[in-house]
């Protein structure tokens, strides 16, 4: 209760015209960090005219395999040069919106069903309990495979792709700078990248170009997780990835304690923090009466005692 009251006043002292800002002004600072597996295992995305900063990573990240360093060092490294900052723009806010709202009518069954029809998250999502950290990384870089094959230059369709993009940069970014923001996993993320590069390094030959770094991820993901295949790209694909992540951020924003968040709230930079915030305003998540499980029950589970909110329902499916 008490977290629920300190949200609530923060909420009000953050978004007040007095001491803090007006609702209508953003909250923070309209960013949200990226992080890329590709980068990760030294794919990158060659500018046509590097800056003296891209240049200089690159001499960096030379010089530390060339002296052998360890999967630590390297992980260190690759955090520290490769994250970045990208917009959040209008398209990913109003996605959070609109599933934030569907998410807390659903205990009452007024929500609309989302019916997955193109990509297997009924599947997925029953696996997320077993390994989260493990999965997240299968997902990630399946979506990076799928949005590689995006050819489409329809304005809408290339919109999808950069809010898809953006989504799954932005769980890599937290599983490897910010986990303990992340109360959804027992895994330790940066072991889960490790090993993962450390099998695709033993199956990479020849140079490191995208399309063969591409290829080689799409047959290691196969080995890793069949269930992970995705259809042809289309449109409604790439609707159902941009909400597959939101709702997995949702989760996890639900799942985080307040604590955690105090410091970011002084910073005022972290998007998770402010989805955190959204949340408790409207009275979801771990630290209010109504905490965000991550997927319903199986239909043969039993008559519904009480009343839950879900990420991924599917008791209307």
């Amino acid at each position: 209760k008490k977290w629920v009251r300190l949200t609530r006043l923060s909420w009000t002292l953050f978004s007040g015209n007095t001491i803090g800002w007006p609702e209508e002004k953003m909250l923070w600072s309209n960013n949200m960090g990226q992080y890329n597996f590709l980068i990760y295992v030294g794919c990158e995305e060659k500018p046509s005219t590097p800056s003296m900063s891209e240049r200089v990573m690159t001499r960096i990240r030379k010089i530390t395999k060339a002296v052998g360093a360890g999967e630590d060092k390297l992980f260190w490294l690759s955090k520290s040069l490769d994250t970045k900052y990208e917009e959040v723009d209008a398209d990913i806010t109003d996605s959070f919106l609109k599933d934030i709202e569907v998410i807390l009518q659903s205990p009452f069954g007024g929500g609309p069903s989302r019916l997955w029809q193109h990509l297997s998250v009924n599947n997925m999502a029953r696996e997320f309990s077993r390994d989260f950290s493990a999965v997240m990384i299968n997902l990630h870089i399946s979506t990076i495979i799928h949005l590689s094959e995006v050819s489409s230059v329809d304005v809408e369709i290339v919109a999808l792709v950069g809010v898809c993009r953006k989504l799954s940069n932005y769980m890599m970014y937290l599983l490897a700078t910010h986990p303990v923001m992340l109360q959804v996993t027992a895994t330790s993320a940066k072991s889960v990248l490790q090993g993962f590069r450390k099998k695709f390094m033993m199956m990479m030959t020849g140079s490191i170009s995208k399309p063969v770094v591409l290829q080689n991820l799409k047959e290691l993901i196969s080995k890793e997780d069949s269930r992970l295949s995705l259809p042809e790209p289309c449109k409604e694909t790439l609707e159902e990835m941009r909400d597959m992540w939101v709702r997995i951020i949702i989760y996890a924003a639900g799942r985080s304690r307040p604590e955690t968040h105090a410091t970011q709230l002084a910073r005022g930079r972290e998007f998770l923090t402010f989805i955190w915030l959204l949340l408790a305003h409207k009275n979801l998540g771990s630290s209010t009466s109504f905490p965000i499980e991550l997927i319903s029950p199986p239909p043969n589970f039993g008559p519904y005692s009480d009343v839950r909110s879900y990420a991924f329902d599917f008791r209307q499916n």
